[in-house]
């Protein structure tokens, strides 16, 4: 898998593990076309990292922040290896082991992207779309298989990529 854009572009990233599912790269591409490609100044969480693509991405388009957070600390370990082979310093990334959602409350502001991924069959999700949904400010990038039926407030982007959904949110005021 490589990196599709910004100053990391076509950086290959291994992934041997079958316990993660990337994001595909027309879905990565797709996204961060709608963010502009460029980041600087944004904190970009990727809540459930797995792979740690999305942040990855973030960073290869100049995030200010990414936050890599997942609850399996093989996938972070795999994670830090990369961000480690990529010379990217510390201080622009943190690696967490954080509940979700308890995590969402911690960014209730402007120039925050939360990328929301979570394994499929997470049983929390309709909590976690409320939680995001009382926040003003961040925007929530939701990607979930089509067969799901979640309601959503704030929609201002919806597109279908195969089997996968992508939902973009934000709410500007309380």
């Amino acid at each position: 898998m490589k990196i599709t854009g910004g100053n990391f572009k076509g950086l290959e990233i291994k992934f041997g593990s079958k316990r993660v599912r990337p994001t595909l790269s027309k879905v990565r591409q797709a996204v961060f076309n709608t963010l502009k490609n460029d980041l600087s100044g944004y904190t970009f969480i990727d809540l459930f990292a797995g792979s740690g693509i999305m942040g990855l991405e973030a960073l290869s388009r100049d995030a200010a922040l990414v936050i890599f957070n997942d609850i399996d600390r093989k996938n972070l370990m795999n994670i830090s290896s990369r961000l480690k082979i990529m010379n990217i310093t510390k201080k622009h990334y943190q690696i967490k082991t954080a509940d979700g959602i308890g995590l969402l409350k911690k960014f209730d502001r402007n120039n925050v992207i939360f990328y929301i991924d979570p394994p499929f069959g997470f049983k929390k999700m309709e909590k976690l779309i409320r939680e995001f949904e009382k926040l003003n400010g961040p925007t929530g990038i939701f990607e979930i298989s089509v067969d799901n039926k979640y309601n959503f407030s704030y929609i201002i982007k919806e597109k279908k990529y195969g089997n996968i959904k992508i939902i973009m949110e934000r709410r500007d005021e309380k």
